[in-house]
């Protein structure tokens, strides 16, 4: 084997191996980018749920003064139950790829998104 053949060989390899390490990382950012949107998609849901039952409190309590009520407070509960039961809903090596792992890491992304406009809970 001359050395040009040689030289030759080792690059195709060399292309080979550089090629799939490509994809490897490639398919990695995908994939996280999928999860991410993901979370992202769970935290709107859960965010339009929390608003429309935070609506209707506050329609059949319209002359409460800003204290936490009672059905706030089981409001706060049902949506940490939803909120585990939509993580649950993925295989334990996929729901450890979220962004979230419950309504209290929702709640701080919310409230992170909302800034200067009104936070929830």
């Amino acid at each position: 084997m001359s050395d040009v053949q040689f030289y030759s060989l080792l690059m195709f390899w060399s292309g080979v191996l550089l090629t799939k390490v490509i994809f490897y990382f490639e398919k990695k950012w995908k994939e996280k980018e999928i999860y991410q949107e993901t979370s992202a998609s769970i935290i709107r849901f859960l965010y339009m749920i929390y608003l429309m039952d935070l609506m209707t409190i506050t329609d059949h309590n319209p002359d409460s003064s800003g204290e936490r009520s009672e059905e706030e407070s089981q409001l706060e509960e049902r949506m940490s139950q939803l909120t585990t039961l939509v993580i649950s809903s993925f295989a334990p090596k996929q729901r450890s790829k979220l962004v979230i792992k419950s309504w209290k890491d929702a709640k701080k992304i919310i409230n992170l998104t909302l800034k200067g406009k009104q936070k929830i809970g």
